[in-house]
């Protein structure tokens, strides 16, 4: 089975806006490679060879041309641009379904700013090929990413929104299962900003799915693998624009629909209560099963046809989940988050195959990059072709490419974006320098985002999540 694969690269990272501001979300640097460097090297790992990519139409040249300098060399595989009008505000299923034509094989959705270890997508291919799901959504058993967390600039803790995720067993052996795997068939997905205080479920739902599970700590990496047909169902839903938030719980809901389970619907009572029981009796199996039975004959089960035909009815639409844990699955669409992803940096090169990477008191140092006499860096990450003056002191920073730091400059639990330059003798502290920023000799700051003048960015409200 064929795949393709759709990389979502046209976000404009809204919750980051201190890091993209003036540059794409999906060229952001982890451990000295771009986010989207991990989804298209990722995607190429295991097996798939055409990759469409919808960018940004304001950033299409600059990501052109970085993909083309890192993958032109690999001749098997194809990478397709498709720019989205940034303007228009178009949501992640529309975007799909727009290049609906350009899509001839069953097909992975990969966001950019996810890192996901390639031994997770291989599983999540396994799987599919397996049992045929409609829809296959890669999970990560991951708590820690919910945890609120202060961040440089800001005062108030960027806290994040879970989703409520059922799941139950597969009704069939499970053949992809291990310690880092486990598979699920998805009864619900909803975040929890869209609920109440509560979660009902109702007594039908209990009946038809006695083995239900909810979870709170499940991570949705926005990897998801569909059947070509389920674009049939975009076209049907066109009314539900974003992906992860709107189509996706609308497809799980709809799997128990698929055979004949309107009917049963019907004879429920939405409010729950004593129905139930004539909902786990609906249509009769025990029935259709005993008459079976007294037809049997021992002798002649070769020969006859409805013992080799399921009593159930085999559904036409299915959800599946992967769940992993203990390996590299991350997201990085906040400022928080994109600080956590570099602090496993070293473990994230390791899951990806990254060679030659010279590392300095747990910090990673890019290419043609000079570190100056005296100086002192911890942990943290240095970016490509860098000028690092004498005694400069950086701890538990991230500083991406083509930046000059001065001499007699201390930097802690900063980021610093590209292109940037800090002058002499400057003590910051917990601060974002955005990107292209010059901060002049002897500035002092402590909780300060640096970026354009005249663009201003409120921070008096927490960060949340979205879809």
């Amino acid at each position: 089975m064929k795949l393709e694969a759709i990389v979502l690269a046209a976000g404009a990272g809204s919750r980051m806006v201190e890091l993209t501001r003036g540059r794409p979300k999906c060229l952001l640097p982890i451990a000295n490679q771009s986010l989207i460097w991990y989804s298209i090297t990722g995607l190429k790992n295991i097996g798939v060879s055409r990759i469409i990519i919808l960018v940004p139409d304001i950033h299409e040249a600059d990501i052109k041309q970085y993909c083309n300098k890192k993958f032109n060399s690999f001749k098997n595989l194809s990478l397709e641009f498709v720019a989205v009008q940034t303007k228009n505000d178009c949501g992640t299923a529309e975007s799909i379904y727009s290049i609906r034509n350009k899509i001839r094989e069953d097909f992975i959705v990969h966001s950019c700013d996810t890192i996901i270890d390639p031994t997770a997508l291989s599983a999540l291919v396994n799987h599919y090929r397996l049992y045929d799901p409609t829809l296959t959504v890669l999970l990560s058993d991951d708590a820690k990413y919910f945890q609120s967390r202060t961040v440089p600039g800001r005062k108030e803790k960027e806290y994040y929104m879970r989703d409520l995720i059922a799941v139950e067993p597969l009704d069939m052996l499970d053949l992809t299962a291990n310690s880092g795997f486990s598979t699920k068939k998805i009864v619900f997905m909803h975040s929890e900003r869209d609920l109440k205080q509560n979660l009902r479920i109702r007594s039908k739902e209990l009946a038809l799915h006695p083995s239900l599970e909810v979870y709170s700590r499940f991570l949705d990496t926005h990897v998801y693998l569909f059947k070509r047909q389920a674009l049939e169902f975009f076209s049907q839903n066109r009314d539900r624009a974003v992906l992860k938030g709107e189509l996706i719980p609308l497809l799980i809901s709809q799997q128990f629909n698929s055979t004949n389970q309107k009917d049963k619907h019907d004879n429920i009572d939405d409010d729950g209560g004593d129905d139930s029981r004539s909902y786990v009796n609906g249509p009769d199996y025990e029935v259709e099963l005993r008459q079976k039975l007294e037809t049997f004959d021992p002798r002649n089960v070769a020969h006859t046809p409805h013992f080799r035909e399921p009593i159930y009815p085999k559904p036409t639409l299915s959800c599946h989940a992967l769940v992993v844990a203990n390996m590299q699955a991350h997201r990085c669409n906040t400022v928080g988050s994109y600080i956590d992803c570099n602090k496993e940096s070293r473990a994230i090169s390791n899951a990806f195959g990254v060679k030659n990477v010279t590392i300095v008191k747990d910090c990673i140092i890019g290419e043609n990059t000079t570190l100056g006499n005296k100086c002192v860096v911890k942990r943290g990450s240095i970016g490509n072709n860098c000028k690092i003056g004498d005694k400069v002191k950086l701890f538990d920073c991230i500083v991406m490419d083509n930046v000059e730091i001065d001499s007699n400059t201390s930097l802690s639990e900063c980021i610093v974006g590209s292109n940037s330059k800090i002058g002499v003798k400057c003590d910051m502290k917990s601060c974002i320098i955005g990107y292209r920023q010059v901060v002049p000799d002897g500035r002092k700051s402590n909780g300060e985002v640096v970026i354009d003048d005249g663009y201003v960015i409120d921070l008096s409200d927490p960060i949340m999540e979205e879809d």
